[in-house]
């Protein structure tokens, strides 16, 4: 008997945009509460969750700002969200967006070690 895998279509990709300046710094796909998980991280004192973009999130609270998050498609397949979050990293990736060093990774890296901070 043949397996398939039928294609996922709960995928995203999203944004955050600090409010003090009005500049996107951190471009993410995912699904389900993804977009909120640097959030919570950021809130948490232990220094294991300093990553990138927990540290802009924290630096934008720290001066009073908020972090603005926008979907900016939905109903994606796996694929199509990290295509499209590949293309918004490069065309936002001036020096703010934190996690544009990750796009030049190598990739024979696994995906959970390229997913893990973005």
């Amino acid at each position: 008997m043949m397996s398939f895998q039928i294609p996922c279509s709960e995928c995203y990709v999203y944004t955050y945009t600090s409010s003090l300046d009005g500049k996107i710094f951190y471009v993410g796909k995912g699904r389900d509460g993804r977009y909120l998980e640097h959030i919570v991280l950021a809130r948490k004192e232990d220094t294991r969750y300093h990553t990138p973009v927990v540290l802009a999130i924290q630096s934008i609270w720290k001066r009073g700002g908020k972090v603005i998050i926008r979907k900016l498609y939905k109903g994606l397949t796996d694929e199509e969200a990290r295509d499209q979050e590949k293309s918004l990293i490069v065309y936002y990736g001036g020096k703010h967006l934190v996690n544009r060093q990750h796009l030049l990774a190598p990739t024979t890296a696994m995906p959970s070690q390229t997913r893990r901070f973005w």
